[in-house]
This record gives structure tokens, C-alpha cells and sequence, in this order.
């Protein structure tokens, strides 16, 4: 079994990916310029469809994880995290 901070550490590690990988995985999907829209309301839907996985509070605020399903413009479903952050004033 995991330690609650050591197996939180790690689950961060493993979804942040640099803005180059990012834009690989979307592209691999269909998403581009010229659909950029397409992309923007699956995540909005994603992020007032599903429950908040995990709450970090950071220097600069608080950041959510979502993890939840976006449809792809080649027809797929695929799963994803994505991360919210509110920060501070």
C-alpha cells in the first residue's frame, strides 16, 4: 500500500505533460487550429459534468484534477485529466 503523500506525489508526476506532449496527444486525436473550439467545449463539459479526483494547494493557489471522457473529432472517446487551477489574489 501506498503512502497517502508519496502515492499523490506520484500521481502528479504522471499527468503533467509538457505543452509539446500535450499538443502531440491532441493532434493524435483530430483536435487542430482549425477546430480549437471543438476542443474548449469538451473540456468545459468536462469540467461541469465531472466530480473534483484530487485538491493541491500551491504557492501560486489551489489546483483541481478532473478526470473524466472527451469525444475527438476523429469519433473517439478518450479518457483525460485535466487541471484547474484557482489562484490567489
Amino acid at each position: 500500500m501506498f503512502h497517502k503523500r508519496k502515492s499523490r506525489n506520484i500521481f502528479w508526476r504522471n499527468i503533467i505533460l509538457s505543452a509539446a506532449r500535450k499538443q502531440d496527444f491532441f493532434r493524435a486525436f483530430g483536435f487542430d487550429e482549425s477546430n480549437s473550439h471543438l476542443l474548449e467545449a469538451e473540456l468545459l463539459n468536462l469540467a461541469l459534468t465531472v466530480e473534483v479526483t484530487q485538491v493541491k494547494e500551491v504557492e501560486r493557489g489551489t489546483k483541481y484534477v478532473l478526470i473524466g471522457s472527451i469525444r475527438t473529432p476523429i469519433g473517439r472517446v478518450v479518457t483525460i485529466a485535466t487541471i484547474w487551477m484557482i489562484e490567489r489574489n
